[in-house]
């Protein structure tokens, strides 16, 4: 937390970094075709944390290295066991360096309180067809330096976030009149927090103030965006379809190009792959192709089309004219007939009048026959900012169709909200991902990465059964399970907050055995960003 926070004092004894192995990669049974993999145990104790006191919680990073051939991908499991239980990490991937090397990014670990003689299991692993390969770990770190935080100082920072220009007061304190060039007397125990402190934070409450409160870990500033303002959403707007278009296009013959000044999309169809010769009947073999295009425009329906038929020079002038105009509409019907608007088509015939080769050659009148279709950027299309979160939106509705997860996006902030039963995420009062689950996680973590100018918060929520305190805890852990997944499939950490509300939060009945499922949840909400990138 930097200046922001006051560090408590605790002992803490920390071991230095633990050579395991040689470094070099292992080859186990690299004939069989059995997988195998060795794990590598670190020092016990590695770790020891002692005296974390009441209301107070340990983040403890750990960064894993190692070595392994050069351009390989490293899959690294970490179990972490201390006095009185243990934690599956999860498993994370990892690219090695140009040299072989390889480092996990730091990896969140949440100590309860008195957790003694700490080890880690570290299991790191190649996968190359039916084998596996081990690849030995060099060290296991713990951090440097852990911080323990108090709720005290955590709401004088909370405070600080909502109140920027407020000063912050203890309670009880009495209020003090202030004019100017006047200090602050030090009765008040107040501070002010000027713009120097203005960093981000990283916030550990064990229980929440009042109903509004919970457990925040955030990775961004305070308004839950990290985005800076650039670019304009039209822009993002037409690039996220172009990409799209350029990998449905590929290995189908059609050339997917971006105008860089007016955003619009041209598509060159050459004739051999969507008609026979003299023919304006669509071959069977290209309707695939413009079946992934029309899913395109239906998605990204804010643009209009220009269909333009051209020949080679073969023949009477009128006769080309006839065929182009007869080519352009094929395609123009076709999409129609797929669910584009006709009102957002126009067609072109050019004949023989606009050559791209020499039409003296096979390969130049080849090239001259052909459709091209043009996406025009529209500069009316509303914000970008909102169709970006709008087809955000729809596609996680898709996705999320007989998971048991429901979407709903806000009409005032676009923000699109997540609701994950406890049912379908975890078993009874465990943290542990259901396995059934994770390929619906899959699915969220895919969109995520597509759409990827926006902040996530992730909360959990409890049912009143146990002790709050307990039921805090677990809705934290549950949480980070999540958070831990999506941040395994790529979704950057930057992106991600976490939130911890126990059972104070309840959208049922705890009386009943149906509320208090609808209440086990975990509530995902993606935040629109300011401006798209």
């Amino acid at each position: 937390m930097g200046a922001l926070l006051f560090l408590l004092m605790t002992s803490w004894s920390f071991a230095q970094r633990t050579p395991v192995g040689d470094g070099s990669l292992k080859k186990d049974n690299p004939t069989t075709g059995v997988n195998s993999s060795e794990t590598i145990q670190a020092n016990n104790p590695i770790l020891i944390i002692t005296s974390p006191t009441k209301n107070e919680q340990v983040k403890s990073p750990l960064i894993v290295k190692g070595n392994a051939d050069r351009n390989t991908v490293i899959e690294v499991n970490v179990v972490v066991n201390y006095t009185g239980g243990s934690q599956d990490l999860g498993t994370f991937k990892v690219n090695t360096k140009s040299d072989g090397s390889w480092s996990t990014i730091p990896i969140n670990l949440w100590m309860p309180e008195g957790a003694k003689n700490v080890k880690f299991d570290i299991t790191a692993s190649i996968e190359q067809g039916d084998t596996t390969y081990t690849t030995n770990v060099v060290s296991v770190r713990p951090p440097q330096k852990t911080q323990t935080i108090s709720l005290s100082e955590i709401r004088k920072d909370r405070y600080k976030k909502m109140n920027p220009n407020a000063i912050y007061k203890q309670k009880g304190a009495k209020s003090q009149k202030s004019t100017k060039g006047a200090k602050t007397p030090r009765s008040t125990k107040a501070k002010v927090y000027s713009e120097r402190h203005k960093k981000k934070s990283k916030l550990s409450i064990d229980s929440p103030e009042s109903a509004q409160g919970g457990d925040i870990e955030s990775n961004n500033d305070a308004s839950g965006n990290n985005l800076a303002a650039a670019g304009t959403g039209l822009d993002y707007y037409m690039a996220l379809q172009a990409k799209q278009l350029e990998q449905q296009m590929a290995g189908t013959g059609v050339t997917v190009e971006q105008n860089p000044t007016t955003g619009n999309i041209n598509l060159t169809m050459p004739g051999n792959i969507t008609f026979a010769f003299e023919d304006a009947t669509l071959s069977s073999s290209f309707k695939p192709t413009l079946d992934k295009l029309a899913s395109t425009l239906n998605q990204y329906n804010q643009t209009t089309v220009n269909i333009a038929g051209h020949t080679d020079s073969r023949g009477a002038a009128s006769y080309n004219m006839d065929l182009s105009r007869d080519r352009a509409y094929a395609v123009a019907n076709y999409l129609s007939q797929r669910g584009i608007s006709s009102n957002r088509i126009n067609m072109v015939a050019y004949g023989e009048s606009r050559p791209v080769a020499d039409n003296n050659t096979d390969y130049g009148r080849q090239q001259n026959r052909r459709i091209e279709l043009t996406i025009n950027s529209l500069a009316a299309a509303g914000t970008g900012l909102d169709y970006y979160m709008e087809l955000q939106a729809k596609q996680l509705e898709q996705q999320m169709t007989g998971t048991g997860v429901t979407v709903e996006q806000n009409p005032t902030t676009g923000n699109i909200v997540l609701t994950m039963p406890g049912n379908i995420t975890f078993a009874f009062e465990d943290a542990t991902l259901s396995s059934s689950f994770k390929p619906t996680l899959d699915k969220l973590a895919s969109t995520m990465n597509q759409y990827n100018q926006t902040t996530v918060n992730i909360a959990g929520h409890t049912d009143s059964r146990g002790a709050a305190s307990y039921n805090l805890s677990l809705s934290r852990d549950r949480a980070y399970a999540v958070a831990n997944y999506l941040s395994q499939r790529g979704v950057s950490s930057n992106r991600i907050n976490v939130i911890a509300y126990g059972e104070s939060r309840p959208v049922a009945d705890n009386n009943t055995d149906y509320g208090r499922q609808q209440n086990r949840r975990i509530e995902l909400t993606i935040n629109s960003p300011k401006s798209l990138n």
